[in-house]
This record gives C-alpha cells, sequence and structure tokens, in this order.
C-alpha cells in the first residue's frame, strides 16, 4: 500500500507539465485507462520523453509546475512495488485527476 501519496503528485506534475506545454491530454487518458502495470510503466516512460524534449526545447511554459526528478523517480519505484491490481488502478486514477487539477490550476493562473 503507498503509504506517501504526496510523493504521487510529481508524476502528476510531469502530467501537468506536459498538458500545459503541448495541450496533450492523451497520456493523463492513457495512463488513467490502462489496466496493467506494464502499459501504465510504458506510457510514463513515453512521457517522461516528451518532457525531456520539452525542456531541451527551452520554449515552454508552466514554470511554476517544477517537477522533482527525485521524486518521480520514488513515484516510479512505488508504482512498480503494487502488485494489487485495484491498489494500482486507484493510485493511477488518483494520479491522473491530480494531474488535470495542476494543469487546471496553472491555465487559470494560480491556486
Amino acid at each position: 500500500m503507498v503509504k506517501d501519496i504526496k510523493e504521487l503528485d510529481e508524476i502528476a506534475k510531469l502530467l501537468a507539465f506536459i498538458v500545459a506545454n503541448q495541450e496533450n491530454y492523451s497520456y493523463v487518458d492513457r495512463i488513467a485507462n490502462a489496466n496493467s502495470k506494464d502499459i501504465i510503466l510504458a506510457c510514463l516512460r513515453e512521457a517522461l520523453r516528451d518532457y525531456h524534449s520539452i525542456i531541451r526545447r527551452g520554449d515552454y511554459k508552466a514554470g511554476d509546475l517544477k517537477v522533482n526528478k527525485i521524486g518521480v523517480e520514488r513515484a516510479l519505484n512505488k508504482i512498480f512495488q503494487i502488485h494489487d491490481r485495484k491498489e494500482l488502478k486507484e493510485v493511477i486514477s488518483f494520479i491522473s485527476a491530480k494531474a488535470l487539477t495542476f494543469s487546471a490550476k496553472y491555465l487559470e493562473g494560480g491556486e
């Protein structure tokens, strides 16, 4: 069971960063609808690749959506260690909802 859900926020922030910069909700949707850990991790890997591309280009907005890379790594480890399908679905639904919350806050211009 994931005890510290705060660390899951870092993956949500990563997804929100992509939403804010590319107006691309596909990662949030794909992760929310995924039914297995391998699909979830593959989607997160693709999201991380897009995040790197956005950062490398240097033309990004959403600077206040600071993504803690160590927190992302910890959250990935937590997801990898979840073996119960119901818990995995709950965690992923939580991350997806938080990503939409973070991106909405940014797009509206504040808290």
